[in-house]
């Protein structure tokens, strides 16, 4: 299975040219394929992690799968995906769309669907300062994700994650 990505760039501040925020959530990488009513959840590497009927259209999705990190363990979200991209929905293919059709899709699907797909929308820039302080340095969040709502696909997405200085002490081992 070759799995699709955008071009991830790492990055420590808000990028110049990019117009849009998304508040980046604590899960796994998941490439989504609904064919059939069967919905088919990879990894980066295209190891099938999870496969389950469901009541929704043909699609090829991205979006990150809440289970086993530390926000999927503490919230309501375990076992949801987080859905970030829409490639294809139905015969339609999405990829040469500009970003801000491909985000109205995921919504659409998130709305209609009830099984386990969430939609958390992009939203304008400006809102980038109030969201990191907001959900990031709470820890309740990773980070935040900068895009141009008028790339097409793969298109450059810039992951802003928070660090946090951690001390440890070991007590003991077995």
């Amino acid at each position: 299975m070759e799995i699709e990505r955008s071009n991830y760039i790492d990055c420590d501040a808000m990028p110049d040219d990019c117009d849009i925020v998304q508040i980046k959530h604590d899960g796994h990488f998941a490439y989504i394929v609904v064919k059939g009513g069967v919905m088919k959840h990879y990894s980066r590497s295209g190891r099938l992690v999870r496969e389950k009927e469901v009541n929704v259209c043909d699609c090829v999705l991205l979006g990150e799968y809440m289970y086993g990190t530390e926000r999927a363990k503490g919230g309501s979200c375990h076992g949801d995906v987080m859905l970030f991209d829409c490639l294809q929905m139905g015969c339609a293919d999405y990829r040469q769309q500009p970003y801000h059709v491909r985000a109205d899709a995921c919504l659409v699907l998130a709305a209609t669907n009830g099984s386990n797909l969430l939609y958390a929308p992009p939203m304008g820039i400006g809102l980038a300062a109030s969201f990191w302080g907001k959900y990031v340095e709470d820890g309740t969040h990773e980070g935040l994700i900068y895009r141009r709502s008028t790339d097409t696909f793969p298109g450059d997405v810039y992951r802003h994650k928070a660090e946090f200085d951690v001390t440890l002490r070991v007590v003991g081992y077995t």
